[in-house]
């Protein structure tokens, strides 16, 4: 259990809860069960952009708090590791004592509750003086200062007792989105009082919310002070009010005692007084594929003149012959041709392929369903990873007699050892600088594409001599280990070679 350690004085009343569960279905085949969105770099540049998770850290920063002082994650028992090394890959260290791990998955309002009374608790603030901006994980906002700017609008109004959601203008009729009905025009307002929430409506539905200009989309954002939060589960929902008045460590204890039930249908469905502060920046939840071809098209140097949008994350090549607005992402180095094809979508990975048409993309859960009948491993099994030492994707899954080929990237001071048990292995640098070290060989990797062969019966340490250093590992192993108390080839060690930077 995360024991909360009261600060010594409260540093401000706003923090910022971000909710990172999820099971990893929306863009599956990219995220699985054990990498859902959160985790994953996307954006408009997603080779270089950091996790979701990392990005919606980072828009909450400000010159005058560190994000350490206000920034609070809650998640699984399941993802709990894989959230730590996120943060730890993106420099952002300091904030693991703030991830709140729920013992068992209860869904949202339990897992708030548990969160909220963490923070009393370590900030040692007063219910009605802690206000919470409950955050989704995996959302893209273009605009960080616009968006802490109606964090600020949002805290404002929290103090005088509201709910606050942050409601996104519904410029198109997006079928996949719940909705919030103001009813005014809100063009011209900061803020106004919500009259419902509505469930994601059909097309023609949509169609009229969008032209009536009195409904925005519900992003999931919410803001609230404690109080307010407690009132509403002391009427609402005591199961959960009941335990975590008694304090953090009885609420944790006790988590399985509490109701499955969202913070929507315990709080939200019987508030009353619920004010919408519009966003005047682009969002979007990436939802889907179909939402996030929609993000690329503010990128055009990853379009072609056939306005098909193009992400290769290794050295694979795409052509295309008759084709227009595809979308092609690519974790391997296949070459993949698209010939005669309008509107369609190719998500390829080492060991799953997707294809879908415009417009399908919403229904991605039903080829999961599909799979997860028949227990296929494509649902769960790794094609990439996150480890204390770095990360890994499999970029080549070998036919018979063939080797599996991984990308690697090491981070920080943590080193990985590799014993190959008579397996043959290559390394290829990619970037940064590598030393390899075993009982019989040694070498110094540091220009990119330098090449070197490993013994197949001596045990390696892999150290960085960079910040970053990624490296392809071709070898006999079909399964790159998540973690070493799996007694594989791989484990997670200190450096024991000197001219490691980290």
């Amino acid at each position: 259990m995360n024991e909360p350690t009261t600060s010594p004085s409260n540093t401000g009343n706003l923090h910022h809860l971000i909710l990172a569960g999820g099971g990893g279905t929306r863009l599956w085949p990219l995220s699985r069960s054990h990498k859902p969105k959160q985790f994953l770099s996307l954006g408009v540049n997603p080779a270089e952009a950091p996790s979701l998770l990392c990005q919606t850290v980072l828009r909450t920063e400000t010159s005058q708090r560190c994000v350490e002082s206000h920034v609070y994650m809650v998640t699984g028992n399941d993802l709990a590791q894989a959230m730590k090394t996120d943060l730890a890959n993106h420099s952002l260290d300091a904030l693991i004592p703030n991830v709140i791990v729920e013992p068992s998955r209860k869904n949202t309002a339990p897992a708030i509750a548990l969160a909220a009374q963490f923070i009393l608790e370590k900030t040692g603030g007063s219910l009605s003086d802690t206000i919470l901006a409950i955050l989704p994980a995996d959302h893209l906002v273009a605009d960080a200062a616009v968006f802490q700017a109606h964090l600020q609008q949002a805290e404002a109004l929290a103090k005088e007792g509201y709910i606050v959601t942050l409601g996104v203008p519904a410029n198109y009729p997006e079928t996949g989105y719940g909705y919030i009905e103001v009813g005014q025009d809100y063009s011209q307002l900061d803020w106004l009082e919500a009259v419902r929430f509505v469930e994601k409506p059909n097309e023609e539905t949509a169609q009229h919310y969008v032209d009536s200009g009195r409904y925005l989309w519900n992003a999931g954002i919410f803001v609230l002070s404690c109080e307010t939060l407690y009132k509403a589960l002391a009427l609402h929902a005591p199961e959960i009010y009941n335990l975590v008045s008694q304090g953090y460590e009885t609420a944790y204890n006790q988590f399985n005692q509490m109701p499955n039930i969202s913070f929507d249908y315990a709080v939200m469905e019987h508030a009353k007084k619920v004010a919408v502060v519009p966003m005047r920046t682009e969002w979007n939840d990436i939802g889907s594929w179909d939402s996030l071809q929609q993000l690329l098209t503010t990128s055009p140097t990853q379009t072609d003149e056939q306005n098909n949008r193009w992400i290769q994350m290794n050295d694979g090549q795409g052509v295309s012959q008759d084709s227009t607005n595809c979308l092609v992402w690519s974790h391997t180095n296949r070459a993949i041709g698209l010939l005669g094809l309008e509107g369609i979508t190719v998500v390829d990975t080492p060991d799953a392929l997707l294809i879908s048409k415009a417009g399908s993309s919403q229904s991605v859960k039903q080829v999961v369903d599909a799979l997860s009948a028949v227990s296929h491993t494509s649902l769960h099994a790794p094609s990439s990873g996150l480890a204390p030492w770095g990360q890994w994707e499999q970029i080549v899954k070998p036919e018979v007699g063939e080797p599996t080929v991984f990308k690697v990237t090491l981070v920080g001071g943590e080193a990985l050892q590799f014993n190959p048990t008579n397996k043959v292995v290559s390394i290829t640098l990619l970037s940064g600088g590598l030393e390899l070290r075993g009982s019989s060989q040694e070498a110094i990797l540091q220009q990119p594409l330098q090449h070197q062969v490993l013994s197949g019966e001596d045990t390696f340490y892999f150290n960085a001599l960079a910040q970053k250093t990624t490296f392809l590992l071709a070898t006999e192993a079909l399964v790159f280990p998540l973690a070493p108390t799996e007694a594989t080839i791989f484990s997670a060690i200190k450096p024991t070679v000197t001219g490691a930077v980290g």
